[in-house]
Order: structure tokens, then sequence, then C-alpha cells
């Protein structure tokens, strides 16, 4: 293969799933009203676990994955659902047309 021949594209956009929120909006909005994303775990204790508190993500993977199919999103551990809900924020937020990832040539 000529790599001269390949184009390199950079995603330029943002996408944030955390403790705060699942988007870049509300991601700011709650960082800027002083929000804390941790919480108590009280169930941890059961397992010998010491600090009973974290932050927790939770996304609604029918909004946020919508774009990926069901049979795909029930093969998809939950970190791998907040890596992808994120990454298509990222690509929406530079203005990236979804179609072009159905190529086989996006990565």
């Amino acid at each position: 293969m000529n790599r001269s021949n390949e184009i390199r594209v950079m995603v330029t956009g943002v996408g944030i799933v955390c403790a705060l929120g699942n988007n870049y909006t509300d991601v700011i909005k709650a960082l800027g009203s002083g929000k804390s994303g941790i919480t108590s775990t009280p169930e941890w204790q059961q397992y010998g676990i010491s600090s009973l508190i974290s932050g927790k993500s939770s996304i609604d993977e029918n909004t946020a994955l919508n774009s990926v199919s069901t049979e795909l999103r029930y093969c998809m551990s939950e970190t791998v659902k907040f890596c992808a809900s994120a990454a298509l924020d990222a690509v929406a937020d530079a203005g990236i047309d979804k179609s072009l990832l159905q190529n086989n040539k996006a990565a």
C-alpha cells in the first residue's frame, strides 16, 4: 500500500461521558454550578472496600447510541458504551457526517 495516497483526518470535536454528565454542555453546566459527581456507594462495603465513595456514570444508550445497532450494543461492555457515546458526540461536534464512519477506511 502506498501511504502517500492516504487521506488523514483528525476529529476536532468534544465528547464526554462522566459522573457530571453525558455531554459537553451538561458537564460544563455542572462544573460551573459547583456540582460534584462523587456519591456514596454503600454496596461496596460487602466487598471489603473501605472507601465507599465513587463517581458513577450512566447513559441512556437508546439516546446516546441510537445510531449503533441493538445487536452491537448488546455485545458492548459499559465501558465501550461510554467510549462510543463520547466518540459519537465528538464526531457530531466536529461536524462530521456519521455516514463517513461506515467506510471501512475510517477508524
